[in-house]
């Protein structure tokens, strides 16, 4: 009983870390380390769009954690001949699943835009997430605002 008790604590810290490790692109989402600084902006207006999908990150706790659960599971097998091949299977199969689990939770739609900067000859192209699955992004043409923090953001600027 107290093993069982064990993989239940473990299998909850790695669902915490797995949802850690999928991170937002949304630009409404805004870093803590961005709140109450004053941040460098620039003005443009969008001449491409392209819808994307952004996956998620792989993670290495999310892999450490999976492979400790899994080995946990194979450890939990009657003492038999095979016993130390079922652990480490349960090993390598938990920390590959617990490697790429993110990447598919992370996974969401995005646009890559193309943006023309005010004052500048090049543009820039700028990837980002949409806020929420209704979002058909911005238009060709329209006036965008570019904010760098500790991620760069695009939101609609003025007209």
């Amino acid at each position: 009983m107290e093993q069982f008790r064990k993989i239940i604590i473990v299998k909850v810290i790695a669902v915490f870390l797995m949802v850690n490790a999928c991170t937002t692109t949304n630009p409404t989402k805004v870093s803590g380390d961005d709140a109450q600084k004053i941040l460098a902006t620039q003005f443009g207006t969008v001449v491409d769009v392209q819808p994307v999908t952004i996956r998620g990150k792989g993670s290495d706790w999310g892999a450490a954690a999976g492979a400790i659960i899994g080995g946990l599971a194979g450890n939990l097998v009657e003492d038999g001949k095979y016993r130390e091949i079922l652990i480490a299977t349960g090993a390598i199969v938990g920390g590959v699943v617990g490697y790429y689990a993110p990447v598919k939770l992370g996974e969401h739609n995005g646009f890559q835009y193309v943006i023309s900067i005010d004052d500048k000859t090049r543009p820039l192209t700028l990837i980002q997430g949409a806020i929420d699955k209704k979002d058909k992004g911005f238009e060709i043409g329209q006036r965008i605002t570019i904010v760098f923090g500790k991620k760069i953001r695009m939101l609609p600027g003025q007209v």
